[in-house]
């Protein structure tokens, strides 16, 4: 493949006069410089060895908070539940005192 990255028209017939492996070798290589950049592409700090000032300004996509799913119930004391509230002792069998 010649050394600019943009073939003209004379350079990619010359290839595809040579025939189909000559074609077919262009391609894959197109391909995997493709590959190599849409790679390069998808790099930030967290799975390379960049910097986290090379990221950027876009702001990294929140992690999820729960992998719970939500059952649609509010949260707290659910309707119908008594609950079992402890009420002080009249006289109770201790009483702490504060060293304060």
């Amino acid at each position: 493949m010649p050394k600019s990255l943009m073939l003209t028209r004379e350079e990619f017939h010359k290839i595809y006069e040579q025939g189909e492996e000559a074609t077919y070798a262009l391609f894959v290589s197109l391909i995997r410089r493709i590959e190599a950049l849409e790679q390069r592409l998808g790099m930030n700090s967290e799975n390379s060895s960049k910097p986290p000032s090379s990221d950027g300004l876009a702001k990294p996509k929140p992690k999820p908070k729960s992998f719970r799913e939500q059952t649609g119930k509010k949260s707290g004391g659910q309707e119908g539940h008594t609950g079992a509230t402890l009420l002080p002792k009249e006289k109770p069998d201790i009483i702490p005192m504060s060293t304060t």
